[in-house]
């Protein structure tokens, strides 16, 4: 099958329009706690297995899972942060989105609609 696109998504509330794919990094990464104009981000994360959250990683932040699972370990391990939240599928992703303040996440660009605001898309 041929794969689609994968978007960074936002709370519809969110004063920004856009992120950069370094912002995109920093902010699945856990190192960009709050967006440029100060309001915190509550990032919201597909479950391992997930074949967008392989796609979304490769792609855009450049890490394998077993890659991601070795930085969140470490990061948990150090006391520096802890992994974000996760849920299953595309929709529950979005939906958790749309209904949080602050929130971040990416899903199929076919899963898209009016409850959220895209901030960055994948090529």
């Amino acid at each position: 099958t041929a794969s689609a696109g994968v978007v960074v998504i936002g709370n519809s509330d969110l004063t920004i329009k856009s992120v950069t794919a370094a912002e995109v990094e920093d902010i699945f990464l856990g190192k960009m706690t709050k967006l440029t104009d100060g309001t915190p981000i509550t990032v919201i994360e597909h479950q391992d297995g997930d074949s967008v959250k392989d796609e979304f990683y490769d792609k855009v932040v450049g890490k394998s899972p077993s890659q991601l699972k070795a930085y969140w370990a470490k990061i948990v391990f150090t006391g520096e942060g802890v992994p974000p939240k996760e849920y299953a599928g595309d929709k529950a992703v979005k939906d958790r989105v749309a209904i949080t303040p602050g929130a971040i996440g990416y899903v199929s660009d076919g899963s898209v609609d009016k409850s959220v605001k895209v901030l960055f898309e994948t090529k």
